[in-house]
């Protein structure tokens, strides 16, 4: 009984020994929902086409702010691409999205790192917006090092239903394997090793066009610098001066004119012709949407509260009548126009402080910002970023410096095309040629009419033959006697005049020499060279037209795409862009005695007191003088 007893109990401890040894085993082994059944297999098996992409959203965390940002690009009803968390500002999405969703297609799970929660914060692989797991995490740091980033960046992309077809934590770069990172799908405790080669930014410019009036310096024909201020306190438009500047002519090739400007002036090119070259490099760096009650043309509804705006630098004030008030910004206005007809009118506002989330975004803005919990949020870039990086912004507090807000309309002004070409006019043929056009018909008839003459004259000479035939011999009898009387007289005539004959063929032969000019060959050739010259001109009117006519679609084109681009919005642009377009009268005006002063004072040699090739004034005076130098 002793051996039984004995033999039981030994059994039962071998049975609970195997037991325990199979429950070990089972935990031990990874289970399917942390994933290590699968390495070497796709995250999303399922996600297999990118055409279902309808968006992305980048989540962060801001260890410098204590912040979580989120960045959300999709497809709006109309299917068009907007940046949700910056006021569904349109996005140049598309293909950056097509890149990433393509890039994250079928990423595997290369080998496992952990299954554990608990070293979550060891990869960087904690959720973003996971406080409590942060926390926690922070414990098991030393104090030191509890400011470390340890959360990861939350990458979604989602369908047009807002199904997640991707979400994943990305973590920290894997030591020694460049393109690799450590991996957590969410929902998931396992952490893996995947290769992304995927370079996506969660920079608001990288994803919208940020060249913000798309124009060309070389095209600006005419400018007008508002420089007026408002006085606030007493709520009056301070004027100060205005600068009236267009190319001669509108004719972009020319100089610079100033309306104005004095005989005795003479106007600096150089601080102009930068105002073209920063409006071409203007670039957003923030964007909001105007308040309702302002529309796209800046016209002012009555809806519109006065005060609304003046935050941001802009208030309503007198317009040309006393029914049309408009607005105006604190720090003036301008207006560009370019040779294809497009005016820019750019009404400069209030400096715009904040971090740069803030700048982007106007959370701080207050009431031009959208109450809508999670987004309005922005994540921007630290550094370029490499591929394979998931760019994101770890920078907060202010911005570098002072940015300013931009209030910006445009219009169609035929005017700025400059003079419509004028049709030449067909030069007439002259009267002298239409009558010689008209000879050739003349002589015809006259040709006609001979032959008839000619039958009736023969006809009465016949008649009168017969019945003088007898009258003719008696009259012969008498002429016979007479004859010889006439004959003696003529021949003394015919000496007197033979002499004069000869003086008088002496005067028709000098004349002869001096060919008269003919009237009607000279007027051909007038006519010839008018119509040449006709021909000529009739080609340039018809290139120039076209041109006018190209010009003229182009302008109402940009016209109408650009108003679309400003008719929701105004901008935040940097406040170097804004020094330089604040010219002054006194930057660009110079009375010439004194520019001409300083060219003589420089002398020929281009430096005080120097002639050409550098020599010294005052010695070269000396050497004249007191005869010294080589001779």
């Amino acid at each position: 009984m002793k051996n039984t007893s004995k033999t039981l109990v030994f059994v039962g401890v071998a049975a609970a020994s195997m037991l325990f040894a199979w429950f070990a085993h089972v935990y031990s082994q990874p289970g399917t929902s942390d994933g290590f059944a699968d390495v070497g297999k796709p995250f999303f098996p399922e996600f297999e086409n990118v055409l279902n992409v309808a968006g992305m959203r980048l989540t962060d965390y801001d260890v410098e702010t204590d912040d979580v940002i989120r960045f959300e690009v999709a497809q709006n009803k109309d299917k068009l691409w907007v940046i949700k968390s910056h006021n569904d500002y349109p996005a140049e999405a598309e293909s950056s999205i097509a890149k990433a969703a393509t890039a994250l297609l079928g990423v595997k799970k290369d080998s496992r790192a952990s299954i554990s929660k608990q070293d979550w914060y060891k990869y960087g692989v904690i959720a973003p917006d996971d406080d409590d797991a942060a926390e926690e995490a922070k414990e098991q740091l030393p104090e030191d090092d509890r400011d470390r980033d340890i959360r990861g960046i939350q990458l979604t992309l989602f369908d047009s239903s807002e199904n997640a077809l991707v979400d994943m934590i990305v973590g920290d770069q894997v030591d020694g394997r460049p393109g690799y990172r450590y991996v957590r799908q969410a929902g998931s405790s396992a952490t893996f090793i995947a290769e992304l080669k995927i370079d996506v930014s969660a920079k608001f410019t990288d994803w919208i066009e940020p060249d913000l009036l798309k124009l060309s310096s070389s095209d600006v024909v005419k400018m007008t610098l508002d420089n007026y201020s408002i006085n606030e306190g007493q709520g009056l438009i301070e004027k100060k001066e205005r600068l009236e500047l267009a190319k001669e002519e509108l004719d972009s090739t020319k100089d610079w004119q100033l309306d104005g400007l004095k005989e005795e002036e003479a106007l600096d090119q150089s601080p102009i012709k930068s105002i073209p070259t920063g409006l071409q490099n203007l670039k957003i760096v923030g964007v909001r949407p105007k308040p309702r009650g302002l529309e796209s043309n800046l016209r002012v509804q009555s809806m519109l509260k006065s005060e609304l705006l003046q935050g941001q630098g802009f208030f309503i004030g007198p317009g040309d009548t006393p029914d049309t008030p408009q607005l105006y910004g604190n720090e003036g206005e301008m207006r560009v126009g370019t040779k294809q007809g497009v005016e820019y009118a750019l009404y400069f506002g209030e400096v715009a402080r904040g971090s740069q989330r803030e700048i982007e975004t106007g959370l701080s803005d207050g009431a031009d910002s959208k109450d809508d919990a999670g987004s309005g949020e922005d994540a921007t870039d630290e550094g370029d970023g490499e591929a394979g990086d998931v760019e994101t912004a770890k920078e907060g507090g202010e911005d570098d410096g002072p940015n300013r807000y931009l209030l910006v309309t445009v219009n169609f002004v035929e005017d700025l095309l400059g003079p419509k070409p004028e049709p030449p006019v067909e030069p007439q043929m002259p009267e002298i040629l239409k009558q010689k056009a008209a000879e050739p018909d003349a002589e015809e008839a006259d040709k006609q009419q001979a032959p008839e003459d000619g039958d009736k004259a023969a006809d009465a000479d016949e008649g009168a033959c017969g019945l003088d035939e007898e009258q003719t011999d008696e009259a012969k009898t008498d002429e016979a006697k007479t004859d010889e009387a006439k004959t003696d007289e003529a021949k003394t005539d015919e000496a007197k005049t033979d002499e004069a004959k000869t003086d008088e063929a002496k005067t028709d032969e000098a004349k002869t020499d001096e060919p008269k000019p003919d009237p009607v060959a000279e007027a051909q050739r007038e006519y010839d060279a008018a119509k040449a010259k006709y021909e000529l001109d009739r080609n340039d009117y018809e290139s120039g037209l076209k041109d006018y006519e190209d010009r003229m679609k182009q302008g109402k084109e940009k016209v109408s795409e650009l108003t679309q681009r400003f008719g929701n919005w105004y901008y935040v642009i940097s406040s170097d862009s804004f020094s330089s377009f604040k010219v002054t009268r006194d930057d660009v005006v110079s009375l010439k005695a004194d520019k001409d002063a300083q060219g003589a004072d420089a002398g020929p040699g281009g430096l005080p007191g120097q002639l050409p090739g550098g020599l010294d004034l005052q010695n070269a005076l000396q050497n004249l003088q007191g005869g010294g130098g080589n001779k």
